[in-house]
């Protein structure tokens, strides 16, 4: 959908999963292939064929907060000359009697990014650009508006 100045205002952004048994699921996203696999922290046995999807989300968090950093800086007219994060998801375990569920789930706790910033810019204009970075990140926008998956059509086919 455009806006009235031309500019694209929604988008639709399609992804497949598919289970390929065990724990394994293969994404694809356009033309890409992501094997994801079960978590280490889930004490599976054997090698592990692709990160997790828990992995997987702290990585596009941080990718997220890198671009969004990098979009603040240029509003706020910094240069980064380089920019590292390495991010820290802490996992809870809770177990069937603390759920009621059958099996143990896992929760994200909450995640810490660490960041190596590279620039001439004084410490209050980045600690102002970092700031004003959070509004950019969609991925970070989604968890603060508790933005979550629904079913939409659903297809049931027999064997």
């Amino acid at each position: 959908m455009l806006s009235g100045s031309g500019q694209l205002k929604s988008k639709v952004i399609p992804v497949e999963v598919e289970w390929k048994g065990g724990k394994l699921v293969e994404a694809r996203i356009r033309s890409i292939r992501l094997t994801m696999d079960a978590p280490p922290f889930e004490g599976d046995e054997g090698e592990s064929l692709g990160p997790s999807a828990t992995e997987t989300f702290i990585a596009a968090l941080g990718r997220c907060h890198m671009m969004s950093i990098l979009k603040a800086a240029k509003d706020e007219g910094v240069e980064i000359k380089a920019l590292k994060a390495r991010l820290e998801g802490a996992v809870e375990r809770k177990d069937p009697e603390e759920t009621g569920f059958k099996q143990p789930t896992w929760r994200i706790k909450g995640i810490t990014i660490n960041l190596e910033v590279v620039s001439d810019a004084d410490n209050r204009k980045i600690a102002r650009v970092l700031r004003e970075s959070h509004r950019y990140c969609t991925v970070g926008n989604a968890v603060k508006d508790g933005i979550s998956g629904k079913y939409g059509k659903v297809e049931i086919k027999k064997p």
